[in-house]
């Protein structure tokens, strides 16, 4: 007599399925050893296993709640899709539902005429990085000293809108690792 067994993989969601580094978000598992403590729990491959750890309920489910955190090799998760894997006992579980945003940024206001100061304001960078370029169609706009993002990727320059003939402008910050937007 043959019988077949199937011990199902774990399974994991993330709520929301986009944020940046720093941002709080809530990891949900299913389908792992019941009372049984989580020896991993990744974004990207970078730990965010928290302090006081994961432990599953008697069915073998968690719902924890922690900040999506920095690279491996420092600084923010970069943009795209990230593989969140999740470990319990033997069991591994993981999906690919979630990302990092592509940094974006806002003006403030959008209309200006030249020597205005205008506020721009950055999400999603590389944390702790200062901004290297910040264009207004082709004309520098970075200011001395040059803004730095924060612990979670936001940025605000206040900027002088440089000599440019009238028209509509592409603006374009760029930081020391690259994230641009």
């Amino acid at each position: 007599v043959t019988a077949t067994l199937t011990v199902p993989a774990g399974t994991v969601s993330v709520s929301p399925a986009s944020a940046s580094t720093g941002t709080t978000v809530t990891v949900t598992g299913s389908n792992f050893p019941p009372s049984t403590t989580a020896s991993v729990l990744t974004f990207g491959g970078a730990s965010a296993l928290p302090t006081g750890g994961i432990t599953t309920d008697a069915d073998g489910g968690f719902s924890v709640t922690t900040e999506v955190p920095a690279a491996t090799t420092g600084g923010s998760l970069s943009p795209g899709a990230a593989i969140v894997s999740a470990t319990v006992g033997s069991i591994a579980g993981t999906t690919t539902n979630f990302s990092v945003p592509n940094p974006t940024i806002s003006i403030s206001p959008s209309s200006a005429t030249v020597e205005d100061i205008i506020t721009i304001t950055g999400t999603g960078f590389n944390a702790l990085t200062a901004v290297t370029d910040l264009n207004i169609g082709t004309a520098s706009a970075l200011p001395s000293p040059a803004p730095r993002a924060d612990r979670t990727g936001s940025v605000t320059a206040s900027v002088i809108v440089p000599l440019l003939n009238p028209g509509k402008y592409t603006v374009v910050m760029t930081n020391a690792t690259g994230f641009t937007a």
